[in-house]
C-alpha cells in the first residue's frame, strides 16, 4: 500500500535580510507502507522515521543551523508536517509511537481539524 500525505511545507526564499519571505505551500510525497505491519512497534516505528525523512524533504531539507531564523522555521515546518502525516494516517500505533516520543498528544487536534472541515 502507498499512502500520499499531503505536508505542510514552508517554502523557504531568502533574497536579502530585508526581503526575507515565507511562502506557505502544500507538498505532497509518497509514502510506501506496503511492506510494513503498523499494527506493531517496528512497524511503526519504521513508519515514523519514513514520515520525518519525507517531511524533512518537504520542508527543503535541513539548512545551515547558523541561520537562526531559517532553522527555527524548518524545525516549524518539520514539526507540524510530522504531526499532520501521522494525524492523516490515523493508525493507532504509529500515533501512540509518535505521541510517546513527543508528548503531542493528536486526539485533541483531531477533533478541532475535522470540525474546520
Amino acid at each position: 500500500m502507498k499512502l500520499t500525505l499531503a505536508l505542510a511545507a514552508l517554502a523557504f526564499t531568502s533574497l536579502s535580510a530585508i526581503a526575507q519571505a515565507q511562502s506557505a505551500d502544500v507538498v505532497k510525497i509518497e509514502v510506501s507502507y506496503a511492506d510494513l505491519n503498523l499494527s506493531n512497534a517496528a512497524g511503526a516505528s519504521t513508519m515514523l522515521a519514513r514520515i520525518r525523512a519525507a517531511a524533512t524533504q518537504a520542508c527543503g531539507g535541513r539548512p545551515a543551523m547558523h541561520d537562526l531564523r531559517t532553522a527555527s522555521a524548518y524545525r516549524s515546518c518539520v514539526r507540524t508536517a510530522v504531526r499532520n502525516a501521522v494525524a492523516d494516517l490515523n493508525a493507532a500505533q504509529v500515533s501512540a509511537l509518535y505521541t510517546a516520543r513527543t508528548g503531542d498528544d493528536l486526539r485533541n487536534s483531531r477533533e478541532t481539524s475535522i470540525t474546520q472541515r
